[in-house]
């Protein structure tokens, strides 16, 4: 029988430089978790590709600091999507329309399509130990711009949260949802339930990695995480990593 889910503490803070630069401290200096850190205000946060990602007073920045028990490296980009349908939870339960949320992969909360938040997972080791920080930033109440993205909030679709009543519901949700993945054992059940909430099979879209630019149509999320999209020249690939934009049905627009 495996033991219960440890309780996670919280640490707040009125301002900060990067709730996830945050956690890479405290890690480096003996903390293990789980501990939520979460900040008014997020003066210097990041996503992916090194994107900036501002945070100002009204809006969601914080990050979970854990230690993978139980798991692999190879396991650990499966976090977005765990934190993904945890976030997506969390949101509903606090007032937000299921019918224009959605997930995109690997790591985005959208609104039609508009991005509304951002999960970044990182990992690092420090004494021997494997330690995850798991970012996640959501625009509740005002939309700062991001370069290259169309983005929105919470507040613009009639739904008023704020930051500490969302942590309030994200925590236990990020703690069931830890415990299904169980380190990777039921990625399955996460990828089952992701699907349904997340951009749908046949989405227009483009991904730039691996040293080029794919376009196609997305057909699902694999067994391992990895989108699954067909090229506009037939092609089935399987793509671990990637910059994706979702395309209108013209191919005029993107998210």
């Amino acid at each position: 029988m495996s033991e219960a889910p440890t309780t996670p503490r919280i640490v707040a803070f009125d301002s900060i430089d990067s709730t996830n630069a945050e956690a890479h401290r405290r890690a480096a200096a003996g903390e293990r978790g789980p501990l939520w850190i979460i900040a008014a205000r997020q003066e210097a946060g990041r996503g992916r590709s090194g994107r900036a990602w501002s945070s100002p007073v009204g809006n969601f920045s914080a990050t979970l600091l854990m230690t993978p028990e139980g798991a692999s490296p190879a396991k650990y980009h499966q976090l977005a999507f765990v934190s993904g349908l945890a976030a997506w939870e969390a949101l509903i339960a606090c007032g937000a329309n299921k019918q224009v949320l959605q997930l995109k992969w690997p790591n985005d909360l959208m609104i039609d399509d508009a991005k509304l938040g951002g999960i970044l997972v990182e990992s690092t080791r420090f004494d021997g130990d494997d330690v995850i920080m798991i970012g996640i930033g959501i625009n509740l109440a005002v939309a700062p711009e991001v370069q290259d993205r169309k983005v929105t909030h919470l507040a613009g679709h009639g739904s008023v949260i704020a930051p500490e009543t969302l942590l309030a519901e994200l925590a236990p949700a990020m703690t069931r949802w830890l415990a299904v993945w169980d380190g990777g054992r039921g990625f399955e059940t996460v990828r089952s339930t992701w699907g349904p909430r997340a951009h749908p099979q046949g989405q227009p879209l483009s991904v730039k990695g691996h040293g080029r630019e794919y376009r196609g149509t997305f057909e699902g999320l694999g067994p391992d995480g990895r989108l699954e999209m067909t090229t506009e020249d037939g092609e089935r690939v399987s793509l671990d990593h990637g910059d994706v934009a979702l395309l209108q049905p013209t191919g005029a627009g993107e998210a």
